[in-house]
């Protein structure tokens, strides 16, 4: 998505208390005085530097090397020189666009700046913690508070297409309060034995993917035992 849809898009949150939000976006964000009367900044997505950048960098310095380092040094999950490099880079972008805002400004003779928070999402990772201490390092006695975020909400089971386990949930969404009986569900959704063995397992656990999607409609599993008309088995909607 291009800057400009970027701060469309940013700008549609512009109600209320947020009336007077003003939107920046990663190369275009250095040295610019724009917001240095903000008190608040919210910093979503990190500008990663391109892979290729950082070898680049690192031959221009150390000259070529072989295909054998270039295997070694590509994985990001640990701290290799090469990933160092690109860790540093975003650091210091940070550490830029944390400074657009009023913290920017000496507002005392002991130094400090004028009250403000910075919201920003690292990932939970060793660059994240890396990026972390950078930004303490680059300014001494700013204070941390974690908060309680989740980037992509709750998450939510979602039964594969066409299977066993969407085709209960839809079945029990759509029924009215009581009991329906697991022999009814096998007969009206056409399900083999196979899967309705597979179906009873899941319902018994009372974690499992299928049991907790269940319960978020009010539908719960009881069975009562076997007797002389079969397995008597429910699923029971309050």
């Amino acid at each position: 998505m291009c800057p400009q849809t970027l701060r469309s898009v940013a700008k549609t949150f512009c109600t209320g208390a947020l009336s007077n939000l003003s939107v920046g976006h990663w190369g275009a964000v250095d040295g610019k005085n724009c917001w240095k009367d903000c008190d608040v900044a919210v910093i979503w997505g990190l500008p990663y530097m391109a892979e290729h950048h950082a070898i680049d960098q690192l031959f221009a310095v150390r000259g070529p090397q072989d295909t054998s380092w270039l295997k070694a040094n590509v994985n990001k999950q640990q701290p290799t020189l090469l990933n160092v490099i690109m860790q540093r880079h975003l650091s210091t972008s940070v550490v830029q666009a944390i400074n657009r805002i009023c913290c920017r400004r000496v507002i005392d003779d002991d130094g400090r700046c004028a009250p403000c928070d910075i919201y920003i999402a690292l990932p939970k990772s060793w660059q994240g913690d890396a990026i972390l201490s950078d930004i303490q390092h680059s300014m001494p006695g700013i204070k941390v508070e974690h908060w309680d975020y989740e980037p992509d909400g709750p998450k939510v089971y979602a039964p594969r297409n066409h299977s066993a386990n969407e085709a209960i949930i839809s079945f029990m969404r759509g029924r009215e309060a009581g009991s329906t009986p697991l022999s009814l569900i096998k007969r009206e959704l056409q399900l083999t034995q196979r899967q309705m063995g597979r179906v009873k397992e899941e319902l018994r656990k009372f974690t499992s993917n299928l049991a907790t999607a269940l319960r978020a409609i009010d539908v719960s599993y009881l069975c009562t035992g076997r007797g002389r008309g079969g397995d008597k088995s429910f699923l029971v909607k309050a």
